[in-house]
């Protein structure tokens, strides 16, 4: 009934915990998927030594040359022999209902285009906290209105989602051609095919740690605002659309205003294109010295750790 994708690069010291948490769920997959893609440390042999061949799970061991981890995501779903995947990034781990809980979901709710559920946060320098995410006034449930919870909210990312394999594809999947936020546009588009099923139970563990996956995306702008401002689309006649992209676009220039100015630049100006004189007020934030950002940054994590605790 569910694939699991594993897109993995350079991850050989995350990717054993991670492999651990699939083969340790109390309802196996029936099928795993993992894309080596390019690494050049020794990710695949670790793969090799640690998958279990005896857990009845089809197991399918791909090598390819470096292509992202959108052309990754995607040729795992192609690969799929399922009608509903999910994801699972290298360094991240499930908790062992993670996939018993997808399975209820599948069969409660049976046109839906994906499912998520809360996840905690396992920051290397902050230490371990949950955001807050308000699905529905229900343990499990159809989400109301993603667009408009989205903007508050982290409510999917690509450890903690299942998605159904037809809506996936009918929008064409991870945009390969994006760099930033090829994620949230994909929720986007699917959260326009079919409703979006939750658990309010707490499944699935993100590890934060420094790495060299940013230097790819520097100067970049997020997709979502990219596409949406080449199309003629107004998406002020949808207010919860146009919320959420504003909410994407004022959160990435903040991250952009901690360590590169010049990006944070680029991206306030490409903003006028869809927000306009609302995003010309966010040029004052480029006046503000660095440090002041990565202050009120970790102030309000580590705030988050202490709530936590």
């Amino acid at each position: 009934m569910i694939s699991v994708v594993i897109p993995l690069y350079n991850k050989a010291s995350t990717i054993r915990r991670c492999l651990k948490s699939v083969f340790s769920q109390s309802e196996l997959p029936s099928e795993l998927i993992i894309i080596n893609d390019g690494s050049v440390d020794n990710s695949l042999a670790i793969v090799r030594e640690t998958v279990d061949l005896s857990s009845g799970m089809s197991i399918n061991i791909v090598d390819q040359e470096n292509s992202g981890v959108s052309y990754t995501r995607n040729k795992g779903v192609a690969l799929a022999k399922n009608d509903y995947v999910a994801f699972l990034d290298a360094d991240d781990e499930w908790h062992e209902e993670f996939i018993a809980n997808a399975k209820n979901l599948i069969h409660s709710y049976q046109n839906i285009s994906l499912i998520t559920c809360k996840h905690s946060i396992n920051d290397i320098s902050l230490g371990c906290y949950i955001p807050k995410q308000i699905f529905g006034t229900d343990e499990t449930g159809i989400i109301d209105n993603y667009l408009s919870r989205a903007k508050s909210y982290p409510i999917v990312n690509s450890s903690k989602v299942v998605v159904n394999k037809k809506y996936f594809l009918d929008v064409g999947g991870f945009p390969e051609e994006a760099k930033v936020s090829e994620d949230l546009f994909l929720w986007i588009k699917l959260s326009e095919c079919a409703p979006i099923a939750y658990t309010d139970k707490l499944l699935v563990t993100v590890h934060q740690a420094p790495d060299n996956s940013r230097s790819a995306r520097v100067g970049e702008v997020p997709y979502p605002i990219v596409y949406f401002s080449s199309k003629n689309v107004n998406v002020t006649t949808n207010s919860d659309l146009y919320m959420l992209l504003w909410s994407i676009h004022f959160k990435h220039i903040l991250g952009s205003c901690t360590i590169n100015k010049r990006e944070a630049f680029n991206r306030v100006v490409f903003g006028l294109r869809l927000f306009k004189y609302k995003g010309a007020l966010l040029f004052p934030l480029l006046l503000i010295p660095k440090f002041v950002f990565n202050h009120i940054r970790i102030r309000r994590r580590s705030k988050m750790v202490q709530n936590n605790v």
